[in-house]
């Protein structure tokens, strides 16, 4: 069980359910020196976040308040993962995980509630030999730029760069996406032997390897 940091619940944005939080209660966590309103919207203008996208906004109980009213911002995951990390501190990194972690248990709670049908449904495909090594070389070209990203991350936190969050999550976070894709194009290429020599075969003999076994990209 993940130990609460911020709360964290279900909500609608465009029509869609989603994780939410408060966007005051990770301003409390990351004990940000600036008052929150000036810090929110800040970070907003700062990182371009877009209402109804990546937040919602509203003020509660609006027809009862007199003067001012106050504004609560209700952030995605994804937005309140990066704001932690542009606070560059423990605090951040530490919420982040945790909202990774949110993200793990509650994909994991619907494959419990909804499991997969024992015989999914194939799909046939009419697709080229060619057209399934430029498939291949996609995921390579992925591959090589999340892990280009991963290791920039460090250079780019180091001269405080706006660009560090973004390249940080993409280099972790798109990982399994990426294996995932590894798999299957390794399966379908299972039975291809490309010929050792021919100009034709080329490609496949530059990729494959890379494919099945995972080697780095070069």
């Amino acid at each position: 069980m993940t130990t609460q940091l911020v709360p964290v619940f279900h909500g609608a944005i465009s029509n869609e359910t989603i994780l939410l939080c408060n966007a005051r209660d990770l301003h409390a966590f990351l004990c940000v020196k600036r008052d929150f309103s000036t810090w929110i919207n800040d970070r907003i203008s700062e990182y371009e976040f877009a209402v109804n996208l990546d937040y919602i906004v509203f003020s509660p109980n609006s027809g009862k308040t007199v003067g001012r009213r106050r504004k609560e911002y209700h952030l995605t995951l994804d937005t309140a993962k990066e704001l932690a990390m542009v606070e560059r501190n423990d605090k951040g990194r530490q919420v982040r995980r945790y909202f990774i972690e949110c993200e793990k248990q509650l994909r994991q709670k619907e494959m419990h509630t909804n499991p997969p049908a024992e015989a999914e449904e194939k799909l046939t495909l009419s697709i080229t030999r060619s057209e399934l090594c430029s498939l291949c070389w996609v995921w390579a070209a992925a591959e090589y730029m999340r892990e280009t990203m991963y290791a920039t991350y460090p250079a780019l936190e180091a001269i405080k760069s706006s660009l560090a969050p973004t390249f940080y999550s993409m280099g972790s976070e798109y990982q399994l996406t990426l294996e995932a894709g590894r798999k299957i194009l390794e399966r379908e290429t299972r039975s291809l032997d490309p010929h050792p020599y021919t100009v034709e075969d080329a490609n496949w003999r530059s990729v494959l390897p890379r494919l099945r076994e995972g080697w780095p990209v070069l």
